[in-house]
């Protein structure tokens, strides 16, 4: 049985659902490709609940850690390591 993108979305605003009893805010990033051989196009699902701001802030800090250890990484692998 394949899943609808809607069944999918539904599922992640479960799960925000019963994150949210514990946290003050969740936000929920997902990405399903469309199957083998290369052919398929990537969908990305996301859920959030809490407030906009704090979900903002933790979504952009974790792309700045991110990106920041993709260039230290890339020093290191060009030798660069200081």
């Amino acid at each position: 049985m394949t899943m609808s993108h809607d069944d999918r979305l539904e599922i992640l605003e479960r799960h925000c659902t019963m994150l949210r009893e514990h946290f003050d805010s969740v936000e929920i990033v997902a990405c399903h490709g469309g199957g083998g051989g290369g052919g398929g196009l990537t969908t990305r699902f996301e859920h959030g609940d809490g407030s906009w701001f704090e979900r903002y802030g933790l979504m952009r800090s974790w792309v700045i850690r991110h990106e920041e250890g993709e260039r230290c990484g890339a020093r290191t692998d060009d030798g660069d390591a200081t």
